[in-house]
């Protein structure tokens, strides 16, 4: 991550912005040396602040984004799971 004071942030803010979508690194600004203030790629930002999704809700994003079959797990894995929690 590069540093930049906010002086040289205010002065090169449009400069910056370019090298961090280039990048995709985060730029720290900071003021009397002291870190105030992360640009970060909006994907990042988004990443970052999106809402916990409840276990079910994960799952049913991971089974979009993943073609299940793919992964070649046995099924009786599976089987074997439910024995141990209903045994």
């Amino acid at each position: 991550m590069q540093n930049y004071s906010m002086t040289q942030g205010h002065k090169d803010l449009s400069t910056l912005i370019h090298q961090m979508e280039e990048t995709g690194t985060p730029i720290e600004l900071t003021q009397s040396g002291k870190p105030v203030a992360v640009l970060v790629p909006k994907s990042d930002y988004d990443e970052l602040t999106k809402q916990n999704l409840s276990s079910w809700d994960s799952l049913m994003a991971f089974r979009k984004e993943v073609d299940i079959d793919s992964l070649n797990i046995d099924p009786e894995i599976f089987n074997e799971r439910r024995a141990q929690e209903n045994g």
